[in-house]
């Protein structure tokens, strides 16, 4: 918990909040709220950090790492940085009806990169049907196996108003100026949730991954298994904890070369 001004001061609270974000993330995210974000109404603002660094349990060889093409959902092709892995390693991987599948170990075996990649021409429809279920069952699919894996380095930071996506999942009341009801936090006046504010920064290279993301809330009153596996189209990706499940990150990757 931390006091600020925001009433006589909202822009040294608004610099003290990115300030912190910045320091909690190893500077992967230096600014979460844009100027004007918070003004003398603002009441609270809960803000939110997580910081993930990892190294992959056989790590990529970088003097391997050369361009290779990437098919765009459009049919084009673009030459991005391709990584490579000296001969096989180990992993889990597994094929369905539309995609592949890819679990790709950190060391320690305490985290995973989870890789789905529709075929061609089936992205769209692959990330529709995309639920809870799915996800757990093509995880249950996946199946140890040894091979050479070409994989896309790929880097960006990616801004999201989590406004709309919160009322879609249910809590459409915390944004209603005259239905919100935070009594349980104060009585001394209304709040509603005014913003919801969400962004990440993923950073995926020969040696592991780098990722950090902040969610600031500001309150007002089966196929046959290949030996080589080359990831050179649109896919998925899950960082997840290993033991639990739980999903740290995920995200979609287009074309490696947008950031």
């Amino acid at each position: 918990m931390r006091l600020v001004d925001f009433s006589a001061a909202p822009d040294a609270a608004l610099q003290q909040i990115n300030k912190w974000v910045d320091q909690e993330t190893d500077g992967k995210i230096k600014e979460v709220m844009p100027p004007g974000s918070i003004d003398p109404d603002t009441r609270m603002v809960l803000a939110n950090t997580v910081y993930f660094k990892a190294a992959w349990q056989e790590a990529f060889v970088k003097k391997l790492t050369q361009d290779a093409p990437f098919t765009l959902l459009d049919g084009t092709q673009v030459q991005v940085p391709t990584m490579k892995t000296d001969g096989g390693i180990p992993v889990r991987m597994g094929a369905g009806e539309g995609y592949q599948a890819l679990a790709l170990p950190y060391k320690g075996d305490l985290a995973e990169m989870v890789i789905l990649m529709p075929d061609a021409g089936e992205f769209d429809s692959f990330e529709s049907r995309l639920d809870a279920g799915k996800y757990a069952a093509i995880l249950d699919g996946l199946r140890p196996n040894t091979l050479t894996l070409f994989m896309p380095k790929f880097e960006f930071t990616a801004d999201i108003n989590l406004k709309p996506v919160l009322s879609g999942l249910g809590m459409p009341l915390a944004f209603d100026r005259d239905r919100a009801d935070f009594s349980n936090m104060t009585q001394a006046e209304r709040l509603y949730v005014q913003q919801a504010l969400h962004k990440a920064y993923v950073l995926v290279d020969e040696q592991g991954t780098k990722a950090a993301a902040v969610s600031i809330v500001i309150m007002m009153p089966a196929s046959a298994m290949p030996n080589e596996l080359h990831i050179d189209r649109p896919f998925i990706f899950v960082i997840r904890d290993a033991a639990t499940g739980t999903i740290l990150f995920v995200g979609r990757v287009l074309n490696p070369l947008e950031k």
